[in-house]
């Protein structure tokens, strides 16, 4: 099983977009949370890029 998890990328939306390649070979995808300086971007532009890979995904808000 391949994973690929992160988090802590406050904002740097072009850190998941490179992650690409990793992200269309992994079976599970973990976000860790404090993906935003403020708010839940769960509904936003983390969540469709994971889900653009088609892949299943867990994900924690915050800390």
């Amino acid at each position: 099983m391949r994973l690929v998890c992160f988090g802590d990328i406050h904002m740097a939306f072009q850190a998941i977009e490179r992650l690409g390649p990793s992200l269309h070979e992994a079976d599970w995808v973990i976000l860790t949370g404090d993906l935003t300086h403020f708010g839940d971007a769960w509904g936003g532009m983390s969540s469709s890029m994971v889900s653009r890979a088609r892949k299943r995904l867990a994900r924690e808000a915050g800390r």
